[in-house]
């Protein structure tokens, strides 16, 4: 549903929805001075369905997936945008991405499951409260906390971070095995 307007040199997205197996798509943006420097206002949410995941991809890539890979729950991500396409640097950008009760499983390694949590991203820094997850049944918390004030002190690479990962028990060895695999550069 929108509106285009020439006169004013405007596009208004009132509603915009698309689906596709595991995939949808909504959201709603206002872009004024089109002609000139564009300006927008608005964001998009994207939602997919881990279960259905494997109705994504045709049947000739879906058999060299292994059958031990098994997926469950939702991935949310939503980005809002406002300010002039010209500076970025100025606009006001924001991002969420979501987890909410995700279960993975291959094989023989350790499953995660009941992954819930929020990371939120904007200009100045990163949030993620409280990433709540089960690694082969234990329960744990994961926690981030990165401020970098501005995106050219990101470009920069100044960056500080706050970690927390917090577990009754919690054996994380076979994770760190797939992490750190060959190819892995010796100074991680």
């Amino acid at each position: 549903n929108f509106k285009l307007d020439l006169d004013g040199d405007s596009l208004d997205i009132r509603s915009l929805e698309a689906s596709a197996p595991a995939l949808a798509l909504s959201g709603k943006v206002l872009v004024e001075q089109l002609s000139k420097a564009p300006r927008v206002d608005g964001g998009v949410q994207l939602d997919l369905k881990l279960t259905d995941l494997g109705k994504l991809l045709p049947p000739s890539q879906l058999k060299k997936i292994p059958g031990e890979l098994k997926s469950a729950g939702t991935v949310q991500l939503s980005v809002q945008a406002k300010g002039a396409t010209a500076d970025l640097a100025a606009m006001d950008l924001k991002a969420q991405l979501a987890f909410k009760g995700v279960d993975l499983a291959y094989g023989a390694m350790p499953g995660l499951s009941a992954l819930d949590g929020t990371l939120s991203v904007d200009k100045a820094g990163a949030s993620l409260p409280a990433l709540a997850f089960k690694l082969d049944g234990e329960p744990a918390t994961l926690a981030l906390k990165a401020q970098w004030g501005s995106l050219d002190k990101l470009k920069a690479g100044s960056v500080d971070v706050d970690l927390s990962l917090k577990a009754a028990k919690l054996n994380i060895e076979p994770v760190l095995a797939i992490a750190l695999a060959e190819d892995t550069p010796e100074d991680i």
